[in-house]
């Protein structure tokens, strides 16, 4: 499984997550994670939600269930 697969897992898992949370889970350095997720913005599939020490990734299917629900 591709590292960004295993990030996705992991987010469908959680709903949410922070850098170091992907740090534990997949042992990979934090450089190599915002690499990652930074692709993962890029193509559509990962929203970065927060500033600095509180930023948390979510997947942009689970913000538009979240969005169908307030409305």
């Amino acid at each position: 499984m591709k590292a960004e697969e295993r990030i996705i897992k992991i987010l469908k898992d959680r709903k949410s997550a922070n850098t170091s949370e992907f740090e534990k889970a997949l042992g990979f350095s934090r450089a190599y994670i915002n690499r990652l997720l930074n692709n993962l913005i890029k193509s559509g599939q990962v929203a970065r939600v927060g500033q600095t020490n509180r930023t948390r990734y979510w997947l942009i299917s689970e913000i538009n269930k979240l969005d169908e629900r307030i409305a």
